[in-house]
């Protein structure tokens, strides 16, 4: 993993040699230009993908909570170390 995240990095700086090998690579690197209308929908887009996995991770961890709270069976020391979780997120 530690070769792959190097092998990256080197990957940006365009001609590349592999780790532990004498192949080399080359990488071209195109100029891209995006319209003012495609980067304000990107932004919407990413805008709410946002708030729509926050809004999922509040309620599972709201109704965890409520779960631990009205099941006394649920009050074990394992599920402390979760419900510690839910309150932290």
């Amino acid at each position: 993993m530690k070769y792959y995240s190097l092998y990256i990095k080197m990957a940006s700086l365009g001609n590349t040699t592999l780790p532990h090998s004498n192949q080399t690579s080359s990488i071209n690197q195109a100029n891209v230009t995006v319209s003012a209308e495609e980067e304000e929908t990107s932004f919407y887009i990413f805008a709410v993908m946002s708030g729509l996995i926050s809004f999922m991770a509040i309620f599972g961890n709201t109704i965890t909570l409520l779960a631990f709270i009205r099941n006394k069976k649920l009050r074990y020391f394992g599920n402390y170390f979760l419900i510690s979780f839910c309150v932290t997120d």
